[in-house]
């Protein structure tokens, strides 16, 4: 089922014949970095492209307050959340939906109406579709080369839940590993998942002797920062990810899902070593790809996909080249 026809089962479409031209607001919620986010270039791509004469407006908030103040005006037709809101705002929703309820998270919200005619708004989260789009787009035969495999998400924080949901539900794998500079981080994350995922397979690899021992993994989801390491847990996690990335068995997929800089150490070192390498420009489009579909209640063209992804690989180069010369 594809992710809009799944919307309907909350409702019906909250459009009218005058929807695309009237002056409507998608909102994104989050912290001081919002200014940074490249989701209001690609929603511009999107809706010149269908058409619409919407909006895509910034709003630096942690207030649920601010968040339910522009949900309820008339103008409003859906959000983007990102961090720090992804938990704090699911409570201020009417529902949601069962990928955001696994992931412990939602990063949009959609309009429906429900059976009395009533607006709702639903919760979900695109993340895992935007990754496992990516996957599949970039790779449409790695559900056979996956499954029964185990897999590898380096990192424990927000992002690492949706790739771990999106690995586990559409690729099969045989288990996933973990790899973390703390291990406080791991356990929460164990538990959670195995709480909201009954009989997810998840093991925190420790240590590099580990990581050289056991079955290699088919695809490696980084969710970290592409940075230097510097403290030691972030020094042993690189060296196990590296250990991975050098064993003499036959190489799978990596993907990244940092997109600054648009080439991470992570990807360089697994090109280098022989994997398959996707970059997180990709997932960012096809996450607002899905987030839009909700919206504007149509699936982005072709073109508008590979407008975007152009859009966001010359944005991410060119802030690569100005940071280097700094």
């Amino acid at each position: 089922m594809s992710v809009l026809s799944q919307s309907y089962s909350y409702g019906t479409s909250p459009f009218t014949s005058t929807s695309f031209s009237q002056r409507l607001h998608i909102h994104l919620f989050g912290g001081a970095q919002i200014q940074h986010s490249l989701s209001p270039l690609i929603n511009s791509i999107f809706f010149k492209h269908a058409g619409a004469s919407w909006t895509y407006d910034l709003c630096e908030t942690t207030d649920p307050g601010r968040f339910l103040d522009a949900v309820y005006r008339s103008d409003f037709m859906g959000a983007s959340i990102t961090m720090p809101n992804k938990i704090k705002f699911m409570s201020s929703v009417d529902v949601i939906t069962e990928e955001a309820r696994a992931i412990g998270a939602v990063n949009t919200v959609f309009a429906r109406l429900n059976a009395s005619g009533k607006r709702i708004h639903v919760g979900t989260n695109t993340d895992c579709i935007g990754i496992h789009k990516t996957l599949t787009t970039c790779q449409p035969d790695i559900a056979q080369t996956t499954k029964g495999q185990p897999a590898l998400v380096v990192g424990a924080g927000g992002a690492s839940r949706s790739a771990i949901y999106a690995l586990w539900t559409w690729l099969q794998p045989s288990e996933i590993y973990i790899v973390n500079r703390l291990k406080s981080e791991v356990d929460d994350l164990i538990s959670e998942m195995q709480k909201s995922t009954p009989g997810i397979k998840l093991r925190h690899i420790e240590m590099v002797n580990e990581a050289r021992s056991i079955p290699t993994p088919q695809v490696i989801i980084g969710t970290v920062p592409s940075e230097q390491p510097r403290d030691p847990g972030e020094v042993l996690a690189w060296d196990i990810t590296h250990a991975f990335l050098s064993r003499n068995a036959s190489k799978g997929t990596l993907l990244d899902m940092c997109y600054h800089p648009l080439r991470t150490r992570l990807l360089d070192v697994a090109e280098q070593k022989g994997w398959k390498i996707l970059f997180g420009s990709e997932v960012l489009v096809h996450i607002v790809a899905a987030q839009s579909t909700l919206w504007l209640e149509r699936a982005p063209s072709a073109d508008a996909v590979q407008e975007a992804l152009m859009a966001v690989q010359s944005h991410s180069t060119s802030r690569s080249v100005k940071s280097n010369r700094l």
